[in-house]
């Protein structure tokens, strides 16, 4: 009899010792669940968190810097020759367009008063 007595507190030992670990278990996963609301709140509550990366493309710098380079080499030279050349000939066609339309204007007016 000793030895079913020895076998019954055995037993009676290991439910305790399960229902201990389940009474742990138990308030392990409530901590879990209250972690993960309290977790949940502080991400509804925490103001988004925006960071402004600078992103550096140089192939695309680089082509258009050369497009810019190319374009600088091809037309600086042209247009300020030519303009330079214009500026007389733009100088006395304002002079001849200052003389013409006064004339212009008065002849109009003396051709309007016969009408």
């Amino acid at each position: 009899m000793d030895l079913e007595e020895a076998k019954g507190q055995e037993i009676s030992k290991l439910q305790n010792a399960l229902q201990e670990m389940q009474a742990q278990l138990d308030e392990a996963q409530a901590a879990i669940i209250h972690e993960r609301e309290a977790a949940k709140i502080a991400i509804e509550q925490a103001p988004p968190v925006i960071k402004e990366v600078p992103v550096v493309d140089d192939t695309k710098l680089e082509l258009l810097t050369n497009k810019n380079e190319e374009l600088e080499v091809n037309l600086k030279p042209c247009p300020l020759i030519y303009l330079e050349s214009l500026l007389p000939a733009l100088k006395w066609w304002k002079n001849k367009i200052t003389l013409v339309v006064p004339v212009c204007y008065s002849s109009y007016n003396k051709r309007r008063m016969f009408i």
